[in-house]
This record gives C-alpha cells, sequence and structure tokens, in this order.
C-alpha cells in the first residue's frame, strides 16, 4: 500500500536588504548577541596579559610547590603533557621542551583567547574556553597516570 504525496511549491521569501539570513520573519532567533569585535591594539591585550604572565612564572611555580603533583599539571599542563616520555619524544627532547613549554604557554593561551574574542565572543565564554582545555589536558595526564599504575 503506497501513498502519494503531493507537494505544493511554496513561494520564496524575499529577504529585505540588510536583514540577515535565518532572521527572517516567522524565524524566531536566539536571543543571543554577541560582543563586539575589539579592533586595534584592544584586539592583542590578550596576547600582551599572556606575556605579562609569563613574567610570574617562577612565583608562580614556587606557590604551586606545595600542590605538586597536579598544582603544576593544572597550571601548566602543555609544559607537563609535552615533557611525558609516552608521547615517544627524544630523551633530549622530554627534557626541553617542558621548559620551552612553560614560557610558550600563556602567550599561546592569549593568542587562543585574542582569536576567540575577535570572532564575536563573549569573554567568559573565551575563558571558559581555556579552562575546558586545561581540565581536557588534566584528563589526559589522569588517563597516563592511570595505564601507569
Amino acid at each position: 500500500m503506497t501513498e502519494h504525496f503531493e507537494f505544493e511549491q511554496s513561494e520564496k521569501k524575499q529577504i529585505p536588504a540588510g536583514a540577515e539570513r535565518g532572521t527572517a520573519e516567522g524565524h524566531r532567533s536566539s536571543g543571543k548577541r554577541k560582543s563586539p569585535r575589539p579592533s586595534g591594539l584592544m584586539a592583542w591585550w590578550p596576547l600582551a596579559a599572556g606575556i605579562a604572565l609569563d613574567l610570574v612564572i617562577p612565583q608562580l611555580s614556587a606557590q604551586l610547590e606545595p600542590y605538586q603533583p597536579w598544582g603544576m599539571r593544572a597550571v601548566f599542563p602543555f609544559a607537563q603533557i609535552v615533557g611525558m616520555r609516552e608521547l615517544g619524544f627524544s630523551e633530549q627532547l622530554t627534557q626541553s621542551l617542558p621548559q620551552l613549554m612553560l614560557y610558550l604557554q600563556f602567550p599561546l593561551e592569549g593568542l587562543l583567547t585574542g582569536f576567540s574574542l575577535s570572532r564575536g565572543t563573549k569573554l567568559g565564554a573565551a575563558l571558559g574556553q581555556l579552562i575546558f582545555l586545561h581540565a581536557l589536558c588534566l584528563f589526559v595526564m589522569w588517563l597516563v597516570a592511570q595505564k601507569g599504575q
């Protein structure tokens, strides 16, 4: 038993000039607005903040000393991950890459945050992305630690 359906071609709706695609009449908007994109020097402040944080890395490392090993892993996850022998890097690289990544991490995170902000993401959401990235790195390090036991 087959049924035949007839489809009527509806007239195509014309979107008025200046209106955004997907916001024509009859469509509900999500109500979320993106924050305005920074321009000029304001677009580079996350990178500048990352470079400024590089200046306090020795003091930050000293403050995290009582919380070893997970304190350093939470704050400097990239430096910890590149130093893992499980990645298959040579002995020389596993000794030198963590020191390099220790000083590159905050500027790289500043670039990531700046990129997110330039795409109209709010600051809270951009910082949430960094927290998620740190949590993901912590999870990977936890998995590797469990495998080693």
